[in-house]
């Protein structure tokens, strides 16, 4: 992954995850996984999460 390779088709703008673009509001990743966040039916966004997230390494 070249995370200087914005996916336009995916924007995001967590700059904390290692995959976030670094010059632009898009993931770098090729494709990314999404999943639910409780045991129930996901009837919004907020019910869903990025099971791609990696957090930045800290320095």
């Amino acid at each position: 992954m070249n995370r200087s390779n914005p996916n336009y088709a995916i924007e995001c703008t967590i700059d904390e995850c290692a995959n976030h673009c670094d010059c632009e509001p898009c993931c770098a990743l090729s494709r990314i996984s999404i999943c639910s966040c409780s045991d129930t039916k996901a009837l919004d966004a907020g019910h869903t999460e990025c099971a791609s997230f990696k957090p930045k390494p800290k320095y």
